[in-house]
Parts: C-alpha cells; structure tokens; sequence
C-alpha cells in the first residue's frame, strides 16, 4: 500500500514540476515574441495579466472593498511574461524539492536499537525499536 500511495505521489509531484516549467517556458516565449516585435516591426505589445483574462474570458472578480479592488487591478496591469516565468519556476522548483525530500525519506533503512531485558518496555512484550530519521 505504501508503494502505491508513493507512486501516485510520485506521479502527482511530477505533473506539478512539468506544468510549472511549462508555464515558465511559456513566459519566456513571450517574452521573446514581445522583443522579436519590438526588433522587427518597432512595436512592442504589452501583455498584462488583463489583457490574458479578457482573452481567455476569465472573468475577473469585483469586491466591495476599494482598496482591495484597487489592489486586483493593479495585479492585472503587472506584465504576464514575468508573472508566468516567476511562478512557474516557483512552482517547479517547489514541485521538484519535494519529489526529492519524498525519494529521501525512504532511502535511509531505520536504525534498529535492542532493549534490555529489564526495560519498562520489555514488559509489554517490545525487543527492539526501528527509528527513523527526518
């Protein structure tokens, strides 16, 4: 059973780092498409998390509070070439620490300490103790 739980943990973390390097590779497309319009045609296109909402129809929410709703609007005029490299990297990176910490914990054997006969826990009929490190 551990090995299955392991597995999908396994596979779940994998995902994550895929989808985070994808969208950080996404940015950096972008970002280069941006500079490629800027070098060849002397334009360059801002794209603002906004604008990625409108185009993607994702509705964006209003709240009654203005300073909150201040603070969205801001958010959408930040550039989506660096939001999308900053947290996808975060997310594979993320994502890859701990598919790491998961391969680490199991890889060490547990430590295997022997109780003396007049232990309180040799009452109860325990011999030895595994210990595992973290």
């Amino acid at each position: 059973m551990r090995f299955i739980s392991r597995s999908f943990a396994g596979l779940w973390l994998g995902l994550w780092l895929i989808a985070g390097t994808a969208m950080s590779v996404g940015g950096i497309l972008l970002l280069a498409a941006q500079f490629y319009g800027k070098l060849a045609a002397g334009l360059w296109l801002p794209v603002t998390l906004g604008g990625v909402c409108r185009l993607l129809e994702i509705s964006v929410p209003r709240v009654p509070s203005i300073e909150i709703q201040r603070a969205i609007d801001w958010m959408l005029l930040l550039p989506a070439s660096g939001v999308f490299i900053i947290i996808g990297l975060h997310i594979a990176l993320m994502a890859g620490i701990a598919k790491r910490n998961l391969g680490i914990r199991d890889s060490r054997p547990p430590l295997v300490v022997a109780i003396e006969s007049e232990g309180a826990l040799r009452n109860f009929g325990i011999t030895t103790l595994l210990i595992h490190d973290r």
